[in-house]
């Protein structure tokens, strides 16, 4: 291992104190055990240094450093993947070659040279990982590169080359971290092209090692590739950080906080491309706005909390009942749009098509909804305007469904409403 400068410890650390700021204002799981990975390289930087410093140390600094790189791999592979349950299987076959790698390292690390224990040591090696990936039922070819890479340490081991032994397997691991960066974070992230670009150099550095260290005249080069590669394993995880919350801002910027639907900055914008599209393809769209019957009156006689989950659970109940390609929005307290584009061409077809939805959503809701120790009979009112048959202007559409949905509300009879006097553990909406 060459030697890690102090400039380049203090930026690294420099840098940590950033992800951690940035951990603590959006927590998230994958986050900390980053940074957990990445304090464990800043260890290891440290003990490289007083690992080529004389003293006594040293024989404890190299093992502490080889040991802070085999945990950093195995929790950066954990780390990869979106959430804590996502594909548990594939972290499970790393994690279980851990205890025989770090048995190994400690050996090696210590300047043991019996060859005994180090075929050992492979040979638990080979047991486990065989019984983990027939266990998990993993694919043969997962099987296959443990097996190599345990075969190519026996072949260090016998001809001497320990270095090759000990480094090859953390090649292995930051291989695999590479690749499920890869797989686990999105296509069109900078942040991941820059974690895997690191992470494929760190393998490559391990796997290079033993040759690096018997030809001095490339070692500075080394070192150099090195402080890059760990730098950009740090700056690619900034980046990502940095891009999830981008998303997450537009994503809130267009939803609503409480319910998750398109808020009314998308359903306009979504509306305006809709009728866009009818105007070219000669077809209908179909803009209703939904209110629910009573609301205020679970506001006003069990409190707005009862009113919001109470909401978000008639919200889902619509949304479901919708087809996938239409919108529905949340407009402001429980009012609702809906807008159902490509509708037929036919104005009396479209109607139908705009009536069957509207009945759908009638009969989504027809089931109690409950909320606690509180069970709600709920219905709404829905107003119903064609693009472009009752109008071509959208603020004009919107109005014509809005009051269709009043008049819909008017005309219901008095039973379908709500009495907040009337309300009991099990009340009616």
């Amino acid at each position: 291992m060459q030697l890690a400068p102090v400039p380049h410890i203090v930026a690294l650390g420099a840098l940590l104190l950033l992800l951690d700021w940035l951990r603590r204002r959006y927590p998230e799981q994958r986050f900390g055990l980053w940074l957990a990975g990445l304090l464990l390289i800043f260890v290891a930087e440290v003990e490289r240094v007083l690992f080529l410093l004389p003293g006594p140390w040293s024989h404890a600094a190299h093992v502490v450093a080889l040991n802070c790189f085999a945990l950093a791999g195995s929790i950066f592979f954990w780390g990869s993947f979106p959430t804590q349950n996502a594909n548990p299987v594939d972290r499970r076959h790393l994690l279980a070659s851990v205890p025989p790698l770090l048995a190994f390292l400690t050996l090696y690390g210590f300047g043991v040279t019996n060859p005994t224990w180090y075929y050992i040591l492979i040979g638990l090696g080979l047991l486990t990982g065989i019984w983990t990936i027939l266990r998990l039922q993993l694919p043969l070819l997962i099987l296959g590169l443990r097996v190599s890479i345990l075969l190519l340490m026996a072949a260090g081991v016998r001809h001497g080359d320990l270095g090759f032994a000990a480094h090859l397997p953390l090649a292995y691991t930051y291989a695999f971290c590479a690749w499920s960066f890869f797989t686990g974070l999105p296509r069109t992230s900078l942040g991941r092209t820059v974690i895997v670009t690191g992470f494929s150099i760190w393998s490559a550095c391990f796997a290079l090692h033993a040759w690096t260290a018997t030809h001095p005249s490339w070692m500075p080069l080394a070192a150099e590739i090195w402080s890059l590669q760990t730098f950009a394993v740090t700056l690619g995880m900034l980046l990502v950080v940095f891009e999830q919350q981008v998303e997450r801002n537009k994503h809130l910027a267009l939803h609503d906080q409480l319910t998750g639907l398109p808020n009314r900055r998308l359903y306009e914008d979504r509306l305006h491309q809709a009728t866009l599209q009818a105007q070219r393809t000669g077809q209908r769209v179909a803009l209703m706005v939904l209110d629910l019957d009573g609301f205020k009156a679970i506001n006003d006689a069990l409190g707005h909390a009862v009113g919001d989950q109470f909401l978000c659970q008639v919200a889902q109940i619509l949304r479901q009942s919708l087809r996938s390609y239409n919108t529905m929005a949340r407009l402001g307290g429980d009012e609702f749009g809906i807008i159902s584009p490509d509708l037929v061409p036919f104005s009396h077809q479209a109607r139908s098509a705009a009536e069957a939805i509207v009945a759908s959503l009638h009969t989504a809701l027809a089931p109690p909804v409950t909320v606690g120790a509180h069970t709600f009979r709920a219905s709404c009112s829905v107003g119903v305007a064609i693009f472009p048959d009752d109008s071509t202007d959208l603020e004009e559409l919107h109005r014509m469904a809005d009051l269709r949905m009043y008049e819909h509300k008017r005309t219901k009879p008095v039973g379908n409403r709500l009495v907040a006097a009337e309300f009991q553990p099990t009340s009616a909406l």
